[in-house]
């Protein structure tokens, strides 16, 4: 418990931290943290922020179960030669009832989780310096399309 206690404190401040440092390298103009197909962009992992989730928007006729919410991805940038894919949970759908009434799924983007798989100071997560990609979900159809 000691140990845990410590690893929170110690995972709080490397948060601060991170959040205050710009990505040098980049730039603190040229660091991405969305990006849109449909605007012309070709969202390159080189130009992704670093330290925070970037949500995709991949365009076309991609939308939530709303409708009204345009669908979108996100990429945890990390190696570009190590993938972990994520599908994100929210539960099915399957009419009027089930979406709206009494909503038995996710129907649009959330936030992005920081824990398990997404903590990337965790020295225990074996895919801390992958880059992952989380499919979200907002369709209510068991990621079966």
């Amino acid at each position: 418990e000691f140990e845990k206690k410590h690893e929170d404190k110690i995972k709080a401040r490397i948060d601060a931290i991170r959040a205050s440092v710009p990505d040098l390298h980049l730039g603190a103009s040229a660091r991405i943290n969305e990006c849109n197909f449909s605007l012309g962009s070709a969202c390159p992992i080189s130009e992704l922020h670093e330290h925070e989730p970037i949500r995709i928007f991949p365009g076309g006729k991609t939308s939530c179960i709303d409708n009204s919410t345009k669908y979108a991805f996100q990429v945890y940038r990390g190696d570009p030669d190590k993938l972990a894919v994520f599908f994100q949970g929210g539960g099915a759908c399957w009419d009027e009832m089930t979406t709206m009434r009494i909503p038995l799924c996710k129907v649009g983007l959330g936030g992005h989780p920081r824990q398990g798989l997404f903590d990337r100071c965790n020295t225990r997560n074996p895919l801390r310096n992958h880059t992952v990609v989380m499919v979200e979900y907002c369709s209510g159809d068991l990621h079966l399309g």
